[in-house]
């Protein structure tokens, strides 16, 4: 395989990040209003009109915590298999998407150049709207018919198994594709 964009532990490094950064602007806020009104005697201050502008730091990193709350990162081991893929494919780990109205979460998706394969280790409750998301996301740019969905390990075996067949030739039209994923990415 040669490239993996993304780290293994993505999801869980965002769910730290935006954790630690709202925990501290939270902080931030609560401490001062708390010295605005220690300062002053009364909440009609200056600082108490700090605190509400910190307000909306902290719903801003507390919404992206929440987006990222439910989902998990695949298993290494899972994503141990594809280092028997081809190299010109290329493999986006933990792929968290939105078409503006609903978000689309991938343990992968692997982009060749004539395909997009998008992979989960378990077939979801609500796949077909995650299908069809994804499908609105690429139909607007007239690609909706390269994609191709894949659940379950034995599928994904299979899958790895008939693209070592073939070969990947057009690494502009799989720019394109990453291009498209990066762009709707969360």
């Amino acid at each position: 395989m040669e490239k993996i964009l993304r780290d293994s532990e993505y999801l869980k490094h965002q769910k730290k990040k935006y954790s630690f950064y709202t925990l501290l602007v939270l902080g931030s806020m609560l401490t001062t209003y708390g010295f605005g009104i220690w300062l002053t005697k009364t909440p009609k201050n200056i600082f108490t009109i700090i605190a509400i502008f910190l307000i909306l730091g902290v719903a801003q990193l507390g919404v992206r915590l929440i987006v990222y709350l439910p989902y998990k990162d695949p298993s290494k081991k899972w994503l141990s298999q594809f280092e028997k893929t081809p190299l010109p494919y290329v493999l986006w780990n933990s792929a968290l998407l939105t078409n503006g109205k609903n978000n689309i979460f991938f343990d992968g998706i692997l982009i060749g150049d004539s395909s997009i394969h998008c992979l989960s280790q378990n077939k979801p409750s609500n796949s077909r709207k995650s299908e069809n998301a994804i499908i609105y996301i690429f139909e607007r740019k007239g690609l909706d018919n390269k994609i191709n969905f894949v659940y379950g390990d034995k599928n994904i075996r299979a899958l790895i198994s008939t693209l070592q067949e073939n070969k990947t030739m057009d690494l502009s039209q799989q720019k394109e594709y990453i291009k498209i994923i990066q762009f709707h990415s969360l």
